[in-house]
């Protein structure tokens, strides 16, 4: 089980899948989705982990 502290600065959908126990499909709807807010390198998607966990406590990406 994957723990936010476990979590580096940058997490990635796969991370995101993984934290939050989802499918892939899931992971890839809930990123697409105007509340993320992605950094993209060499085709990755990159989001803050502080963004994230302020997402995760009801906030939004913003």
């Amino acid at each position: 089980m994957l723990l936010l502290k476990d979590l580096p600065e940058y997490i990635t959908p796969k991370q995101i899948k993984q934290f939050l126990r989802i499918g892939q499909r899931q992971a890839y709807q809930l990123i697409k989705t105007k509340d993320f807010q992605n950094m993209k390198l060499a085709d990755i998607n990159f989001f803050s982990k502080e963004k994230f966990i302020k997402w995760l406590e009801g906030g939004s990406f913003e």
